[in-house]
């Protein structure tokens, strides 16, 4: 029996209708909003739209630009980590040796916890009181009248542990796909000149596997700057400012002061140095080959 052309479209019909109700239409009510003086504390006073007043209060607001330095030390620390650690236990990984099924599986653990059930495990094992982590150092000598998540000079970099945590394996997963599919001549012809691993890896695993990484990099990239469940879990965006990333500032602006309008211009803005960023990366990559 012949099937028509458009029958696969049909098929793909629901997915499209899906798409576009839960991606497309949220985006055009947030540049509406963008646009819009709206505050839900007086939802019977109608939207008045106000041109570019949200976003010339988002380029003189400090709070903002702490917030966008917050998650710009958070992304670079942790992704950086992700990369190294990951790109390590994909090439440890990758050799074969006894129990390597069940290794591979029982690091890919972390990977299917969901971000916010992530979050709540964590905020117990690092709570003040009765954490399992916050006594190990409580025994060592350390946060003896605080603890890691409460200390503004290292709340940040227990979220950026939290995160290595969670998403290495992401990392890893990418790499070590990437590196099972490589062609065995050239490290065959290597070792029979004489190359030590170093030179291997350096002057053929890595040139090889620089679409790979770049993949897992720009993936990483954007999630870890418009991270929002761990953090608000575990600090709320405290003490303080300490952990205020920007989309924890986005959510305060719109949900706790109640102004869409302004919340929605600074959602906006994240998205865009998003997209800028990774297309400077991408393009990086282009010209670097």
């Amino acid at each position: 029996m012949r099937r028509s052309r458009s029958q696969p479209w049909i098929w793909l019909l629901p997915s499209f209708f899906l798409l576009i109700l839960v991606g497309i239409v949220p985006f055009f009510i947030l540049l509406y909003l963008s646009f819009s003086d709206y505050f839900l504390l007086y939802p019977d006073i109608p939207r008045v739209f106000v041109g570019l007043k949200n976003f010339r209060t988002l380029v003189f607001d400090p709070w903002t630009y702490n917030a966008l330095a917050t998650t710009f030390t958070f992304v670079i620390v942790a992704v950086t980590f992700e990369m190294a650690i990951g790109l390590g236990l994909a090439l440890l990984f990758s050799r074969p040796f006894k129990g390597i099924t069940l290794l591979r599986t029982i690091m890919l653990i972390p990977l299917v916890i969901a971000p916010l059930v992530t979050g709540l495990i964590w905020n117990q094992m690092l709570n003040p009181d009765f954490g399992i982590i916050t006594y190990l150092l409580h025994s060592i000598g350390l946060f003896l009248n605080s603890g890691p998540t409460i200390d503004p000079s290292t709340a940040l970099f227990s979220i950026v542990a939290v995160d290595i945590w969670h998403w290495t394996p992401f990392v890893m997963l990418i790499i070590l796909s990437g590196i099972l599919a490589l062609p065995k001549e050239p490290f065959e012809a290597a070792k029979i000149d004489g190359a030590s691993r170093w030179q291997i890896f350096r002057n053929i695993t890595l040139p090889l596997m620089r679409y790979p990484i770049m993949v897992a990099f720009l993936l990483r990239f954007m999630e870890a700057f418009k991270i929002f469940d761990e953090i608000w879990v575990i600090t709320g965006g405290g003490p303080g400012d300490a952990t205020r990333v920007v989309s924890i500032h986005t959510y305060k602006i719109a949900f706790y002061r109640w102004d869409l309008g302004y919340g929605s211009a600074i959602a906006l803005f994240l998205e865009y140095i998003t997209i800028i960023l990774c297309s400077a990366f991408y393009k990086i990559l282009q010209k670097s080959e």
